[in-house]
């Protein structure tokens, strides 16, 4: 294995030696977004069941005149022509358009998704994908609101209307988390799954019914999203305006505190958080700031920080809503392939290395939010102990500083297109279905613990074998990654090994971790 530092697009171990700890990166998974060069907005409709009469009120109140796109995806019979456009064009003056491939997206244009498709976004145009003949759910709605928070990063709006299932929950989590507004339908849902789901799954802003939703945003349409050069400029011009969190400004992101003293309104609002949520966010980069903020504004219609500030002030609430922004609870099972693929070839020979029967495992997962990649590590450390003549104790640790988050963790209940990624034959052997998706076996459940814990602020854990911080060093300054990692060194075995994120490496702190695998 190489000596020298994991590569941050990988996920290679790093293992301690005599005071050094050798840190793994996982494989790049391009999470970077790419922003698309047209500048409107586009909003993503996604429906099932019930969704004709969900989208007749929503078009009952939508505006000629808004200024953005909207594209239908509304599950199809794959065997038959769609008559959606016919009928729905009858209830509006908007163009109403088949989403063909290759056709330019325009603003004040509406476009339906043709059957047996997937339908992406790229450069202004619609993509097709022929669809997937794999028995795992065509997850239509997932897979355009994820491309449109990938292209478009906080200029998308998503809105799950009635429908069965689980559609949808993935992709407003992604819009979410680029800067994006969500919207769901309330109760007025004939079948009201999929808009459930999402809600309970805290990736909605907003949920009303379908004419109330047209409503909301043709409020945004009036105000326009925020524009990021004139709501901070001086932070765009620091850490520019148009890359995602994370990936843009590099490290030269020196946090909130560095900024020039201008930006007064945006550091009384941090300080407002830290002083009533007990959260200090001036190290994290600004990138990751801004979205938030952006998103924000946007969502109360406010034009400027300084009005923000006000708001704030008045309305401890927003307090709390700002902070369930700032922490982005993204994750999933099984994320990046070539990271799992790692775990029995690289990283548990390792750990398995000249120990003794009596000797636990120790493994922590650090902003673990809502637990997928806990209960993924374990499954496969199982898997891979499982024809052993003695399995020594398994002991995960998950950390997280959001409480909502760990909850969700704690109860191992996940929806069907949660699970999608999950390999068919851990599914039977983990899993047990019930009649909101699954539900992780108590057998695994018993080997995980979870806690709140900032991880910049102090040291939970002692004598870990292995530390999974995958995508959460991105969102911090170059000083604060430097504390975590520290932290990260004292909490290790000697040997001890650390598994990074796609777009994260040690950085300043390679005198304390050497790359096991590193994988350009």
């Amino acid at each position: 294995m190489a000596t020298e530092h994991s590569d941050p697009t990988q996920t290679p171990p790093v293992e301690s030696t005599a005071g050094s700890t050798q840190s793994m990166a996982p494989a790049s998974d391009n999470s970077a977004q790419s922003s698309d060069d047209a500048p409107f907005p586009i909003v993503g409709v996604g429906s099932s069941a019930g969704g004709l009469n969900a989208l007749t009120s929503f078009l009952s109140k939508l505006p000629t005149s808004t200024g953005m796109a909207f594209v239908f995806i509304q599950h199809l019979d794959p065997t038959h022509d769609s008559q959606l456009p016919v009928i729905l064009s009858r209830l509006t003056r908007l163009p109403i358009l088949p989403a063909d491939d290759g056709v330019e997206i325009r603003p004040d244009h509406v476009y339906i998704i043709t059957p047996n498709t997937s339908l992406a976004v790229e450069h202004g145009v619609l993509r097709t994908i022929p669809r997937d003949e794999s028995p795992k759910p065509h997850l239509s709605i997932d897979f355009f609101f994820q491309s449109l928070a990938r292209v478009r990063p906080g200029r998308t709006i998503g809105v799950v209307l009635s429908g069965t299932g689980t559609d949808g929950t993935l992709g407003l989590a992604a819009i979410k988390a680029s800067g994006g507004i969500t919207f769901a339908q309330d109760d007025t849902a004939e079948h009201g799954g999929m808009p459930k789901n999402a809600i309970d799954h805290g990736c909605v802003d907003v949920v009303l019914p379908p004419d109330e939703i047209a409503q909301e945003i043709e409020k945004i349409a009036r105000s326009g999203f925020p524009d990021l050069r004139e709501v901070l400029p001086l932070l765009a011009e620091k850490d520019g305006a148009d890359g995602a969190d994370g990936a843009d400004g590099a490290d030269g992101a020196d946090g909130i505190a560095a900024l020039p003293e201008d930006n007064k309104h945006l550091t009384a609002i941090i300080e407002m958080v830290r002083t009533r949520a007990g959260i200090d966010f001036t190290q994290y980069r600004p990138t990751t700031i801004k979205r938030r903020l952006l998103r924000r504004l946007g969502l109360l219609d406010l034009p400027s920080l300084e009005e923000y500030e006000q708001f704030i002030e008045g309305h401890p609430e927003e307090t709390a809503a700002l902070v369930k922004d700032l922490l982005i609870n993204v994750t999933s099972f099984y994320r990046d392939g070539a990271t799992f693929a790692a775990l029995p070839t690289i990283i548990f020979p390792v750990l398995m290395k000249n120990r003794l029967p009596t000797d636990a495992i120790r493994i922590w997962v650090a902003g673990c939010s809502t637990g997928q990649e806990v209960y993924s590590i374990a499954i496969e450390l199982l898997e891979y102990l499982k024809d052993s003549p003695s399995i020594p104790t398994i002991q995960m640790f998950g950390s997280d500083i959001s409480e909502w988050a760990l909850t969700k963790a704690r109860s191992g209940r996940y929806s069907a297109t949660a699970t999608a990624d999950v390999p068919p034959d851990r599914l039977a052997r983990y899993f047990t279905k019930d009649p909101l998706g699954y539900r992780i076996n108590k057998s695994v459940r018993d080997l995980c613990v979870f806690s709140k814990h900032d991880v910049t602020v102090d040291v939970p854990f002692s004598k870990i074998d292995l530390i999974s911080c995958r995508n959460l060093l991105i969102y911090l300054a170059p000083v604060l990654q430097t504390k975590v990692f520290r932290t990260f060194h004292f909490a290790m075995k000697p040997h001890g090994m650390l598994l990074l994120g796609s777009a994260e490496s040690v950085g300043r702190s390679s005198d304390l971790f050497a790359s096991v695998d590193e994988k350009k």
